[in-house]
Formats: C-alpha cells, sequence, structure tokens
C-alpha cells in the first residue's frame, strides 16, 4: 500500500530561475505556482526587504538586471526544502 503514494522530498528551488526550478519540480513530479512579489515589496516591504536580503543579493543584482523577467530568480517556496510530500503536489514559488 505504501507504493500507491509516493512521498518526494522537495527541493531546494531558491536561487534558481523559475525555468530550472520548472524543470526540476516537473522531474519529481510536483506542480508549481509562481507569484511575482516585485510590485508588492516595492509597496509593503520595500525597507524590510532591502535590509533582510541585501547581503544576498549583492552577487546577483549584476545578473538579474542584465536579464529579463522571464529569468527572474526564485526567492521563497512554500513548503520549504526537505519535507516529504506526495507526488503533484502543487510548491508555491515567489520571485522578484
Amino acid at each position: 500500500q505504501d507504493q500507491e503514494i509516493k512521498l518526494v522530498k522537495v527541493p531546494d528551488v531558491n536561487g534558481l530561475t523559475v525555468d530550472e526550478a520548472e524543470k526540476l519540480l516537473k522531474d519529481l513530479g510536483f506542480g508549481y505556482v509562481v507569484q511575482d512579489d516585485s510590485e508588492k515589496e516595492e509597496v509593503k516591504e520595500e525597507e524590510e526587504s532591502s535590509e533582510i536580503v541585501d547581503t544576498e543579493k549583492n552577487d546577483d543584482d549584476k545578473e538579474k538586471i542584465q536579464t529579463n523577467s522571464d529569468s527572474k530568480t526564485i526567492h521563497e517556496q512554500t513548503p520549504q526544502a526537505g519535507v516529504e510530500l506526495e507526488s503533484g503536489t502543487v510548491i508555491k514559488l515567489k520571485i522578484k
């Protein structure tokens, strides 16, 4: 009976582009939903985000500026990496 429900460990897709995350999640049997936080960040979390994310963003900023919106990177995922879930579960990804 254990074979009917296949548990798969959620991969860490933080820092990947949407295309990279999509391939990884699909290969493991997960679905995904992408939410773009860039507009909300400016309105609601501008001060918090700049302080918290600043250390991470320094190296990536140059790359992000040169790329288009299709290759924005993922900065948050729900559920977190390492959790074991049924194959087919939808993972929520947030990009900026």
